[in-house]
């Protein structure tokens, strides 16, 4: 199927079940009251036009089809799950709503899911899973599962910061308007854990709340496989919280790496450098700063709370988890 134009496919009560190629010059829209099969390509041909999938049911990709765009974001919003198999975006950006998102190519694959300059991920019940990480290519990522774990995977570097996606939305006459996605920064789950196979990751202060990655129902955990960190803004889980990297470890100024009931541990293979005025603080457990060169320390506080707040010191007196 072809349109040399803006496209809209909306199926007003039913489902839609995408068999033969959807290919458009313009914007794309496709609208499913239920359940949307994607059982074959998706693509906007022209570069900057975007595609926005819409179901009220779940969003399924098929094994081996692609959605696509020249350098124009793509949308992908769902009552239930989405499937995600493969989602390519160029140099524009990837935003996803679901109650969860899910890899459609199962434990253990190695195909990146999603390719673009951006993401914008929320799977209120989970992104991935263990074993069964997203994987992604891109160069900036937002993600939010608020009662569920996060898993991703990204190929190639990667800074966690903020972002605000948006596509157009084609009407019943061919007209466009664009959404209004609220803007999102950092990654919060219960569960936290991001692994980037090759580059360094950068965990950046969020331009709205200063969060930069938060676990308030578990454990954390932030890997550079091949590459370095550097933490800023806060960092935080309920749980234990650690972070790796083959190569350095850098806490900026201001910034806060705690845990409220676990370990905090940091292991690098090259050297750990905090900020004068940044904090590794956990309630009374155990914290770990291991490197294979230099540490050089700003506060490191492994107080209980209660002996903190009799006896406050440094960094503006703030206890465990303070904002």
């Amino acid at each position: 199927m072809t349109a040399n134009g803006n496209m809209l496919l909306d199926a007003v009560n039913g489902s839609v079940s995408i068999d033969t190629a959807v290919l458009g010059s313009g914007h794309i829209s496709i609208v499913a009251d239920g359940d949307m099969l994607v059982n074959a390509d998706v693509e906007a041909g022209a570069t900057g036009k975007t595609i926005d999938l819409y179901a009220g049911g779940s969003i399924l990709q098929a094994s081996g089809t692609t959605i696509a765009t020249v350098n124009g974001n793509i949308a992908l919003d769902a009552g239930d799950d989405v499937q995600l198999v493969s989602l390519e975006a160029g140099t524009a950006g990837v935003w996803i709503s679901a109650l969860q998102i899910v890899d459609g190519d199962g434990v253990g694959d190695a195909e990146v899911d999603i390719v673009a300059a951006s993401a914008q991920l929320i799977g209120m019940f989970g992104i991935g899973a263990a074993g069964s990480a997203i994987a992604t290519d891109v160069d900036l990522l937002t993600a939010y599962a608020p009662n569920g774990g996060l898993f991703i995977t990204e190929a190639d570097g990667l800074t966690i910061g903020t972002t605000e996606l948006n596509v157009r939305v084609v009407d019943e006459e061919g007209n466009v308007s664009a959404t209004e996605n609220d803007a999102q920064e950092g990654l919060l789950a219960e569960t936290v854990v991001l692994t980037v196979t090759e580059g360094d990751l950068d965990v950046t202060a969020g331009e709205l709340a200063g969060i930069g990655a938060f676990a308030p129902g578990d454990n954390l955990r932030l890997e550079a496989v091949a590459g370095s960190v550097s933490l800023a803004g806060f960092v935080a889980a309920v749980g234990d919280l650690s972070v790796l990297a083959d190569e350095d470890i850098a806490i900026a100024a201001e910034a806060f790496v705690v845990s409220a009931l676990g370990s905090v541990d940091l292991q690098a293979g090259g050297s750990i450098a905090m900020a004068a005025d940044s904090v590794v603080a956990t309630d009374g457990v155990d914290i770990a700063l291991r490197a294979g060169g230099d540490i050089t320390v700003g506060m490191v506080d492994a107080r209980l709370s209660s002996d903190r707040d009799a006896d406050p010191q440094t960094m503006d007196d703030r206890p465990t988890g303070a904002s």
